[in-house]
């Protein structure tokens, strides 16, 4: 990583805090879709299909009574209002069943609903020829066939409707448990994932500010040193990124100083040497003086001495 950019480093630290982002959110949708899934199933295909096995249970209870009541009343007006009630159970009931047929999907439930149907089938035989019965008003041989056929095939109808609803109560159970399954795993992983993205993500920016700062410590030290004067010191480094670079401009800088400096000296040693020579000079050119003014004197005096003569 010491060899990377600075900005690759922290882009790479960014890119995995919005990867562990991503994973914690993806996940979090995948199972909110599921639990979603789970409660439409719930909502539009079980407990309806329960609703409706029940409201079939009912009208055959409306029926079974209102059979019964055919068979006890005397007044023809009366056995008119319960063949309609029949009618009108009946019909509802077959408009259930329509509907069910078109939402019954899983093998089971289709075995157990063939059952239903099955049952139905033998009931209204026998729900129709008690109804004959009662309008040649043969109140005997109906009430027979109330006693005997009809309740036997109501029974088997009643247990194979109560079979499908037993069925479908532990399908809604099922699909209760699934959902609150899924949402502890999934609270349980997201929390998890949580924790694994703040202990990668504060990895990540220990590594990253680290590899920074660990470099610019002796670098500090360094730049002390020449700021006191030190030209000598010896600056390392592997690494090819910013931090390296600066550390080249500061070896480069202190080469440059020494340079400049061992110039400096050069120059001020060759100024002291012309000072000297020209030093030599002056005392050369002040003896040669003292020379010439100790001659004139000597002439001088013998021109006095010849003046005097």
């Amino acid at each position: 990583m010491k060899n990377l950019k600075i900005g690759v480093r922290l882009g790479l630290g960014f890119a995995l805090l919005l990867l562990l982002m991503l994973v914690v959110g993806g996940y979090s949708i995948y199972k909110m879709n599921q639990l979603d899934t789970l409660a439409e199933s719930l909502v539009t295909d079980k407990y309806p299909k329960t609703v409706m096995l029940n409201e079939l249970k009912n009208n055959l209870n409306v029926v079974a009574r209102a059979l019964r009541n055919q068979i006890i009343v005397d007044d023809k007006e009366e056995r008119k209002k319960e063949s309609q009630r029949i009618l009108e159970a009946s019909e509802a009931n077959g408009k259930i069943m329509e509907q069910l047929t078109k939402i019954v999907q899983s093998d089971r439930g289709k075995a157990l609903f063939k059952e239903v149907i099955d049952a139905r089938t033998a009931y209204v035989t026998t729900i129709k020829m008690n109804v004959g019965l009662i309008e040649k008003n043969d109140m005997d041989k109906a009430r027979e066939e109330l006693l005997t056929n009809v309740r036997k095939t109501q029974i088997t109808y009643f247990a194979a409707i109560d079979k499908m609803i037993e069925h479908q109560n532990k399908e809604v159970e099922r699909v209760g448990e699934e959902a609150d399954q899924n949402a502890t795993q999934g609270k349980y992983l997201v929390i998890a994932l949580l924790i694994t993205s703040i202990i990668l993500s504060v990895l990540s920016a220990f590594f990253i500010v680290r590899s920074i700062t660990a470099p610019i410590g002796p670098l500090v030290s360094v730049a002390r040193k020449i700021a006191d004067g030190d030209l000598n010191v010896r600056i390392d480094h592997t690494s090819t990124d910013e931090i390296g670079q600066l550390c080249d401009s500061f070896r480069i800088m202190t080469q440059n100083l020494r340079t400049m400096i061992g110039q400096v000296a050069g120059t001020s040693s060759q100024i002291a040497d012309a000072s000297n020579q020209l030093h030599s000079t002056s005392e050369i050119i002040a003896t040669g003086a003292e020379e010439v003014a100790a001659q004139a004197a000597t002439v001088a005096t013998a021109g006095e001495e010849m003046s005097a003569t």
